[in-house]
């Protein structure tokens, strides 16, 4: 089972224009899970990663001061909504990222094609209750 991404939780800590894609870098609460036998163990990290959203458009707050605490977010992609955001993750349709920001509001970025990469290790938070596991279908 991979990794998934929360973004309540997380840090909003750069925006840069990459061509015209724009790159979002998160130090974000990550969900990882583990299997033993029919039980599943998990951890909260805090892990860089980075989001990279193609043909990108939307506003961009200019009054937006990083680093930002990120209060709660949600993608849709490929016509599916994540609260949970597994990671990796890459898709080729259309995407609509929204961060609500505590400084400033809801951060939303539109565009074609995504992907969401980890870099380095996590560090250790906490563990995680059973009941918070992703339901994967």
């Amino acid at each position: 089972m991979p990794n998934w991404i929360e973004f309540h939780d997380s840090t909003l800590t750069g925006i840069n224009a990459v061509g015209q894609a724009c790159e979002l870098v998160l130090d974000a609460y990550v969900h990882s899970w583990e299997a033993r036998g029919d039980e599943w163990t998990g951890t909260g990290l805090m892990q860089v990663v980075h989001i990279i959203v193609g043909n990108a458009f939307g506003p961009l707050a200019s009054e937006l001061v990083l680093p930002a605490l990120i209060s709660a977010g949600r993608m849709r992609a490929g016509g599916v909504t994540h609260d949970l955001v597994p990671l990796p993750f890459e898709a080729s349709s259309d995407v609509d990222l929204s961060l609500q920001v505590d400084t400033i509001g809801t951060v939303t970025i539109n565009g074609h094609g995504v992907r969401i990469e980890a870099v380095g290790e996590g560090r250790y938070v906490e563990d995680l209750p059973a009941e918070w596991r992703p339901n994967t279908g």
